[in-house]
């Protein structure tokens, strides 16, 4: 293939893998969605709810997905207003309630009332609304919505899930988030406005689902005659086929990504980084080279983080590691996770064991970089040390951070091996 043509092929693949993702898969959890939002805007019926899932499980796709399809319905556009607000954006409660007049066209009508209370100017802002020729249902999409909880007393969240509470008016409140524990992040009062309605998109890793994976990959490398003349799409279509059927390097470093992390971006992020790879010298892809993108790929997000931990800390990831192995991961707590450290410890007479408090403060630690999140639900009444918390690593990105680590005695490095299953 001539130099020309492998810019050209590099060039249409990269821009058919940068398209905005399609909506795939969790149909159940979308027919929930579409249906409470019809019954708020056509039924005027309000309600609150959650979407929760892992980063890059596809809840904004969803969401998009959904508001698609209620827009090329009749009148949707006279009958809703959907306000979006961001929660990494909107840092305080007046830049939240500036975008949501901006996005209501209602700045002139809260001006007049700028010293108002968040309170007061939420009121005006509905009753202008309400008051005009066409009154439309509210649909409020707050993205990073835990984000909110950090607000002062949380007057955004309050607001919005007491006018959905009240039913005066047609209100749907999403928050969408990556947070198990986002309920407990809420105030009580906020939580007795909240419906308790949450959706879970929750990846599946299974046979079937891998196979539907490597379908898009091998849907994203194809080219067609429509940019390229029929003998050189026949010849790199083959060869993709061959290189996803047969090329054991390859399929193995998709199968490795997708075990640690199950969404499209990160195996676009993959395929982006192995064509890369393509020039005059290299004009088809290899195994090497699905292999060098993948570590180009992982060596980024948690490796960064974990390559910052302390000893302890890595062997307490370790022990969680195993823990996962064990109870098929199923969530920890410090009780747990501190016995298992305590019997490594024992067992190595060159390794040196810290006392119960500072490993207390390693597992803080670990909790404030969300390596573990706190189980939703679970913990009002619960014993500190007895918090559940799921592991947020795969086995693979917990040996990856060992490998890395250069001055981790010989003995960590080993139990990190370790394979209990």
């Amino acid at each position: 293939m001539q130099s020309e043509s492998i810019e050209s092929c590099k060039r249409f693949i990269r821009e058919k893998i940068l398209q905005p993702a399609e909506f795939r898969g969790f149909e159940e959890q979308r027919t929930n969605l579409l249906n409470l939002m019809e019954r708020a805007v056509w039924d005027h019926d309000s309600n609150s709810a959650l979407l929760i899932g892992p980063a890059g499980c596809g809840k904004t796709t969803l969401v998009r997905s959904v508001l698609k399809e209620l827009a090329e319905k009749k009148d949707f556009a006279k009958k809703a207003l959907v306000i979006n607000l961001n929660g990494l954006i909107h840092t305080d409660d007046r830049l939240s309630l500036k975008s949501m007049c901006k996005q209501m066209s209602l700045e002139n009508v809260v001006d007049e009332r700028v010293t108002g209370n968040f309170a007061d100017n939420m009121a005006l802002i509905l009753s202008s609304l309400q008051n005009s020729d066409q009154k439309k249902a509210l649909i409020f999409i707050l993205e990073e919505m835990d984000l909110f909880c950090n607000h002062h007393n949380q007057s955004l969240l309050y607001n919005l899930f007491d006018l959905a509470h009240k039913n005066e008016s047609a209100v749907f409140v999403l928050g969408v988030t990556l947070r198990l524990d986002v309920m407990d992040r809420m105030e009580k009062r906020v939580r007795s406005r909240f419906s308790y309605r949450s959706i879970y998109l929750l990846p599946v890793h299974d046979a079937v689902d891998f196979e539907s994976r490597i379908g898009l990959c091998r849907s994203w490398l194809f080219i067609d005659t429509s940019c390229f003349n029929r003998t050189l799409c026949k010849a790199w279509n083959k060869h993709i086929n061959k290189l996803l059927d047969e090329n054991e390097a390859a399929y193995n470093c998709i199968k490795r990504l997708y075990d640690m992390q199950n969404n499209e971006e990160s195996t676009k992020e993959l395929l982006l980084h192995a064509i890369s790879r393509l020039g005059e010298d290299n004009t088809t892809l290899s195994g090497q080279d699905f292999e060098e993108a993948l570590q180009d790929v992982i060596s980024d997000g948690w490796l960064q983080i974990l390559d910052g931990l302390s000893t302890l800390e890595i062997c307490l990831v370790i022990a969680m590691k195993q823990l996962g192995e064990v109870y098929q991961g199923d969530p920890v707590n410090f009780e747990m996770v501190y016995s298992r450290y305590l019997k490594f410890a024992k067992n190595h007479s060159s390794f040196e064991d810290c006392n119960r408090n500072t490993v207390i403060k390693a597992f803080e630690h670990l909790q404030a970089l969300e390596i573990i999140l706190p189980v939703t639900g679970h913990g009002a009444k619960t014993q500190s040390q007895y918090q559940l918390y799921h592991f947020q690593l795969s086995a693979q990105q917990v040996k990856s951070a060992v490998k890395r680590f250069e001055e981790l005695p010989t003995e960590v490095q080993q139990w990190a091996e370790l394979n209990l299953l």
